[in-house]
Formats: C-alpha cells, structure tokens, sequence
C-alpha cells in the first residue's frame, strides 16, 4: 500500500550517495535557516529532565510551597523541550530522530511523575531489610514492620508506626488482596520468630536522608515500567512469592501468578547466548536494507528492489529490524547488569529487575489488535500513558473509570494520541523531507481498529456464531485480522521512518557481513559553536 504523498523525487540514490547527501542536507540547513539551528549538546539539552530529578530530590515535606512549585517548574520544562524540537537536528541518521522522541518522551515521563501523579507522595518503592538489624535498632532505620506481630499495646504500636512514618516506611493495614497473598502472609517470616530468613520486605516511600533519597529517585525517573514499585504495570509478574510473603501492604492485585526468579547463572547464560543471536539479526537487517534503495531514498519503485514482492519485504524487514534494535537496546542493559554485577549495582543487578521487554507473540491470537498493543508489544509507555487518561478522566467525574466502557474508549485514544505525538517528534526533527503526520496518524487510527474488531466480535456473539466457532479457527482469524490491519497502516510509519533516513544509521560497530568495521567517532564531536556558543551551551553533540 503506498501512498502517493509521500513520494520524492527519482533518482534513487546509492547507499555511499544518500550518507554524503545527509550530511550536506545538513551543512545547507545551519547556513540557510532563518532559525538557530544547533546540535544536540549533552548535558544542556537535557536541563528540563535534570531540574525536575532535583525537584524530586528535595526531602520530605508537607510545604504547600514545594508542592505547588511543580507547576511552574514544569512549565520551564516544557519550554525547554520546546526549544530543543525548534532548534536542535543532527547530521547523524537516526540521531535526529532521537532527539524529538526524548525529547517528547523526556516531557511526558515528567508530567507523569510531578503532575498526572505526585511521585513524592505516591510512589512506593518495595526495599529489603534484614531483620537482625531492625531488631538492634529497634526498627528505627530499617522500619518496624517485623514487630507488628508480637506488639499488643496500643500505644507501643503507635510508636513504631511513627518510627516508621519517620523513616518513610509505609505500614498502614493492608489492603484488600487475593486469598494466595494472604496465605503467604499467614506463613510470612513475620510471624514466624523462629523462621531462618534473616530478611523482609517493605514499601519505601520519599527517603529522609540523601543517599537513601539520591538511589530512590534514580531509580524512579529511569523506571518506565515501575519493575519493584506500586506502579508496576499489570503486564509484568509480581514479585516473587518469598516477597510477597512478608509485604505490607500486600503488593496490589495482580493476574499473573508471581514472578519465579533465575538464578543469576541462568540469567547470565542466556544474555550471553541472546546477544550474539540478536547482533546477528540486526547486522543482517542493516546488510540486506542497505541493497535496497527504498531505505535511504522513498521515492525508490518497487522494481528498484532485488528482493522479491518487494513491497511485503520492505515492510517485513523494517518490522524485524525495528524488533530487533528494541531488543538489542533491552539486553545491552541486561549486559551491564552481567557485568557490573550486585557489588556494584546492588539491586539494580537482580534478574527480577530485567523482565521481558516484548510479550508473548499468542496474544495476537488469542486477543487480536488489542492484544498486539496491549501485551505482545513492548509496554515501555505504558504506565504514563494511563497516568495521562486517569489525569484527564478525573475531572470528568463518575462513569469515567477505567472499567467503565466510555473510560475504556478515553484511555484507548489518549493512549495512541500520546504515541503518535512522540513519533512525531522524533520526525519532525529529522532532516526535511520525512512527514510527521504520517506517523502521528499511524498511531491515531489504531484505536478504530481495536474498536472495530471488539464490535465485530459483539456482533459475532450476539447472532451465536462465535461460541460455535473453533478455537483454532478464532485464534486464526485474529491473526489474519492483525495483519491485514499491519499491512494497511504499516506503511504509514514505515515510509516515514525511510523517508527521516533512519536506516542508514549503522547499529554496530562491526559488520560480520561486510567484514569491516563501520563505527567511527562513537562518543560524538566537540561543540563549541565556533567559539560562540555560552559555557553551558558546549559540549559533547549527537
């Protein structure tokens, strides 16, 4: 399916051409526009994001003054991102496209923690504790939720609860939770004097001393999914049963049974085999996009291709290399985790911490178009994206809950609506030529397709035809569904991401096969600005 607005001018060019064309494309823009246009410069660019981690730092308090001050602070905040999208591009492929989706994704994580939500007074973090510890101390520093079984003065409780309350541990009486998690608490170490588990768990809220204070705000700001908090997204597993076990307040309900932690060899071994398998794929992709000129030039016809229907393995192949530089992104992180390990990381190097990125491909089967974006599809947005329906939905009063079916519909389009603005961004600051709009409405139609397979699925139902219809024969059609769908829409954001010049970044630094080493000057060029710029304006550019 190709859409004739999104042509350019013949000639394709060849792969060595198109790289030299970026870069004066490049060159012509900062000498012609009429604006400032600049690199994207470490550590300036990034002022708004670095402002709101230190409001996040300021200790706890009850101040209407720090609480009222998001507001204001945030609005800098969006004037900064402003301000980058307007200014900042790259002669880098694939750069410039980064620079709008962080910077867009940067402003909503933002709005997400200081203003749909008030990270400081609602997130929970889940921390361990050892037990001989808190005893010594008398559960001051390390909270003193292990005696609240064996206390039986009113008043003595209270005084713990406000030891606590002093120290940010969260020990109000546990909330409604599933009759597993109740047994697990039944057999918790808690009640058990005599349990050999020196260790447990607890809800840690806005730490009072810095440290303490500095690791937990890190923590949040680069935890999209909340892995470990109370704004965990339903899609991961809960924590491990011995967790959950002396939790409290229980950890909040959830359909997935708990998450059965690796060991950290298995966790090890299987990065290690991953990771060659997925540098593969992607050099592969890189390998065979660059022998077809629709890559790096749009208006390539399909007789241009030498691979065969040209049209389907184009838009299978950006799909896989998509998926794949996804997945490459996610197990580079696995990999420090390797290799760093707990004595340098700590927590932050537990297997629990590194849960799948994608979902299970038989969602697409079982569930159809929803099931695509809602499970199998990564779900790094996701928390922020119901935090902005919630937020809008909340002044619009009773029957806009989440289970209701015209807070359903909201969520949905807010959700999209929110995806399509930061795939936007990212190609609005690409070099001229690649079409925002198109991505923008690749992510703003799904929601009709969701919806109109979820009436076509009523309706089957209602006049009895899908309860006599096969499981096999169900699950099929979702599948054939999804891609019919893909290959309509696809397109959309495929051409786009041609037409920003995306695939002629090369993802590795060296091609297994090309046999050549393809990565020069990793880290990025010095920016000074020609000796113009300000102090705070240089640095390192992408």
């Amino acid at each position: 399916m190709k859409f004739a607005f999104l042509r350019l001018p013949d000639p394709s060019p060849t792969h060595t051409e198109a790289l030299t064309q970026h870069t004066a494309d490049y060159v012509l823009l900062v000498s012609s526009s009429t604006r400032n246009i600049t690199p994207f410069v470490y550590i300036f660019r990034f002022f708004g994001p670095i402002l709101l981690t230190f409001y996040l730092l300021i200790p706890p308090t009850t101040s209407k003054l720090v609480f009222y001050f998001r507001y204001p602070l945030f609005a800098f905040v969006i004037y900064l991102a402003a301000q980058t999208l307007w200014e900042c591009r790259s002669d880098g492929p694939a750069a410039g496209y980064l620079i709008g989706l962080t910077s867009a994704w940067s402003t909503l994580w933002g709005a997400t923690l200081v203003i749909f939500r008030d990270a400081r007074s609602e997130f929970r973090r889940i921390e361990r504790r050892n037990r001989s510890r808190a005893h010594d101390q008398g559960g001051a520093e390390n909270g003193s939720e292990v005696n609240f079984a064996s206390v039986d003065s009113g008043g003595e409780k209270q005084e713990l609860r406000r030891r606590n309350d002093k120290q940010g541990i969260v020990d109000s009486t546990p909330i409604t939770h599933s009759s597993q998690q109740a047994n697990l608490q039944q057999k918790s170490p808690l009640n058990n004097p005599s349990a050999d588990d020196p260790a447990y768990y607890v809800w840690q809220s806005l730490p009072p001393t810095f440290l303490h204070r500095l690791g937990w705000v890190l923590d949040l700001v680069s935890n999209f999914r909340g892995i470990g908090w109370n704004y965990q997204i339903p899609t991961i597993p809960p924590p491990p049963s011995y967790v959950l076990a002396t939790l409290r307040p229980p950890f909040p309900h959830s359909p997935l049974p708990p998450a059965n932690p690796p060991s950290r060899a298995s966790f090890v071994r299987s990065t290690l085999i991953t990771i060659p398998f997925l540098y593969l794929i992607c050099d592969a992709c890189k390998y065979l996009a660059m022998h077809d000129p629709y890559f790096f030039s749009l208006s390539a016809p399909p007789s241009s291709s030498p691979y065969p229907f040209p049209n389907f393995t184009r838009r299978a192949i950006s799909v896989v290399a998509t998926c794949a530089a996804l997945f490459t992104l996610f197990y580079a992180s696995r990999a420090v985790a390797c290799i760093l390990g707990p004595g340098i990381l700590g927590i932050h190097a537990d297997p629990l911490r590194y849960p799948a990125c994608f979902g299970s491909p038989t969602h697409i089967a079982t569930k159809g178009i929803a099931g695509m974006w809602g499970n199998s599809w990564h779900q790094m947005f996701r928390f922020a994206f119901d935090s902005a329906g919630d937020f809008l939905a909340k002044p619009l009063g009773a029957g806009w809950e989440r289970k209701t079916a015209k807070g359903s519909i909201l969520r949905l389009f807010t959700a999209f609506f929110l995806s399509g603005l930061l795939h936007a961004a990212g190609s609005y600051t690409t070099l001229p030529r690649s079409y925002p709009r198109n991505a923008f409405l690749f992510f703003a139609i799904q929601p009709i397709g969701i919806l109109a397979q979820r009436l076509a699925s009523s309706y089957l139902r209602q006049v009895g035809w899908r309860d006599r219809l096969p499981v096999w024969l169900k699950r099929a059609g979702n599948a054939v569904v999804v891609f019919a769908w893909c290959c309509a829409t696809g397109p959309l954001i495929a051409d786009d991401f041609a037409a920003a010049k995306v695939w002629l970044f090369e993802p590795l630094p060296y091609s297994l096969w090309r046999g050549e080493w393809v990565w020069y000057n990793v880290l990025g060029k010095w920016y000074d600005g020609d000796g113009t710029a300000r102090w705070w304006e240089r640095g390192y550019a992408m």
